[in-house]
Order: structure tokens, then sequence, then C-alpha cells
């Protein structure tokens, strides 16, 4: 899994390859999905967009989430977040399923 950061016409603007494993763990497991609705709503095997207003809601969860994890995998999501920070207006994030 990658995150695309892509203007309206879908072209790609830049590229995240951090360690998607905190991701893929809170994806796959349902228990999270009252606390995390939105990061367990990002599906492993398709592609998975989030708007501008929805990535706001996004970074929300996952500086929660990263509260609650090892130094490592905390700056992996740290990373992310940066990384979701740098947005537009009409630019999307598209998390690349397998």
């Amino acid at each position: 899994m990658y995150l695309d950061h892509v203007d309206e016409n879908n072209k790609r603007i830049r590229v995240w390859r951090g360690d998607p494993e905190p991701l893929v763990r809170v994806a796959i497991d349902k228990k999270f999905y009252a606390k995390y609705p939105l990061l367990n709503g990002i599906e492993l095997y398709q592609d998975t967009y989030f708007n501008t207003r929805q990535t706001e809601r996004l970074i929300e969860e996952l500086r929660r989430f990263a509260d609650e994890l090892e130094p490592k995998a905390k700056k992996s999501i740290d990373d992310l977040i940066g990384f979701l920070q740098e947005n537009e207006l009409h630019h999307y994030f598209r998390f690349v399923g397998d």
C-alpha cells in the first residue's frame, strides 16, 4: 500500500511510500471502526480516495491513533500526517491497495 497525492484529473503530484503496517492493522480490524471510521474504511485491495474535507478528518484520526503507537510506528504516522497536510482544493489522496 502506498499513497498518491493527485489532482482533479487523477494526475499524480507526489507519492508517500512510508511504512503502511500501522494503517493496515486498523484497516483490517473491525474493532477500530467506531474509534477510527475513516482509517478503518481504507480498502486494502482497492483504491480509497479522500477529498480535502475528508483529509482534515483523517489527519485528526491519525493524530489520535499515533498517540497509541510505539515510537517507530508513530514516526511513520507522523510522516504521513506531514504528507497529508500539504493539500490544496481540488486535490485528492488515493490510498492504493494491492
